[in-house]
């Protein structure tokens, strides 16, 4: 039995729970928001406003929270155009909101991106052919970034892959690299250098726990612009599933 979660923290490290359940079965006693309203919470993003988007891998939808932990709407919320999300990430400019759909459980569905207006229209969908099991979706500069945990036509196996779109879905670049082992999400610094995490998934398609997909490969890759590797970070990092960076005191952290 697992509990899922989705929880704030402020500066000072005082947290606030959004949301939480069991994926027994047991919804646990949680603050701000109705429990029910996650299943399977895998990531979340936040809009201008700071409302709260989470990708609901197991409802096949992602919900939207106000700041204080209100839900606002769900966007797709009979599954009928997402097939086990894990990111979401919403445009600035826009407010469209971009969905990375795994496809766990069904190989003939997922592996694709769809795209939603506020009103949770479906106004695009884009991807297949080029994604393999991508995860979290980081909007830089107008572009979308996307991490493929493997190898495009492998479901469990070989280096993974970050493709590139513009905010209409038009593929326009692909890194790939030996050292992008499980990519799960990236971020960017003030220089316009990226950093990876990379996380081999320790599950392998059938349900089986391979533990050895982990180590030594759980780390975060450090590239430049033009996807060349500057450095790899293994101290402290552990079985994550995603990556921020923050300036502080003059300085990024990851």
């Amino acid at each position: 039995t697992i509990l899922q979660s989705v929880f704030s923290v402020d500066t000072q490290g005082t947290t606030s729970t959004l949301g939480s359940l069991n994926v027994g079965g047991n919804y646990s006693l949680s603050t701000n928001i109705i429990t029910n309203s996650l299943s399977l919470p895998y990531l979340i993003t936040i809009d201008a406003s700071d409302n709260v988007y989470s990708a609901n891998a197991l409802a096949n939808n992602v919900t939207v929270y106000s700041p204080s932990g209100t839900l606002l709407k769900t966007i797709d919320p009979d599954g009928l155009s997402m097939f086990f999300p894990v990111g979401v990430a919403v445009d600035p400019d826009t407010q469209n909101i971009y969905v990375a759909n795994w496809p766990y459980g069904d190989l003939t569905k997922g592996n694709n991106i769809t795209v939603y207006d506020q009103d949770g229209n479906l106004i695009n969908t884009f991807g297949t052919g080029e994604l393999s099991w991508p995860n979290a979706i980081t909007i830089h500069n107008g572009l979308l970034y996307v991490p493929n945990l493997y190898a495009l036509g492998s479901n469990s196996s070989g280096p993974g892959f970050i493709t590139v779109y513009n905010m209409a879905g038009v593929l326009q670049t692909q890194y790939n690299s030996p050292t992008l082992s499980g990519p799960y999400s990236i971020t960017f610094d003030e220089d316009e250098n990226f950093y990876v995490l990379n996380n081999p998934n320790p599950i392998a398609v059938d349900g089986s726990y391979v533990p050895d997909n982990l180590d030594p490969y759980t780390n975060i890759s450090k590239y430049d612009s033009s996807g060349n590797l500057l450095q790899t970070i293994t101290q402290g990092v552990g079985n994550a599933d995603a990556i921020i960076s923050k300036v502080v005191n003059g300085s990024y952290n990851i």
